[in-house]
């Protein structure tokens, strides 16, 4: 048994005698998830997840109406499955993500 592990069974053995007793389930399965809560983030500590935005920083009524026209002519294309529909979503699309691209190197 590593030594983290054993010092947790400890402290979680700890808390639970120092809780008294209550008749009620609901209020004893809550402190005894508060105990082992508490202890693992007393051994172990707290990981803090960053993370990373993706998003333009520079989001302008250029890139919106792209957007706007590329998922038009996206529900169109779905709607008529034509291969014009087709070639003028794949067109859009093609705009929108030059913009953005071009956006993300900008900002």
């Amino acid at each position: 048994m590593t030594q983290v592990l054993w010092l947790y069974k400890q402290r979680i053995q700890q808390k639970l005698q120092e809780i008294p007793e209550c008749s009620s389930i609901v209020v004893e399965w809550r402190n005894i998830k508060t105990v082992i809560s508490q202890a693992a983030v007393k051994i172990l500590g707290k990981y803090k997840v960053f993370i990373q935005n993706e998003k333009l920083k520079i989001w302008d009524d250029v890139i919106k109406l792209i957007l706007q026209q590329k998922n038009l002519a996206y529900n169109t294309y779905l709607g008529t499955k034509t291969t014009d529909s087709e070639t003028d979503y794949k067109r859009r699309r093609a705009i929108a993500k030059r913009e953005i691209r071009q956006g993300h190197h900008i900002s």
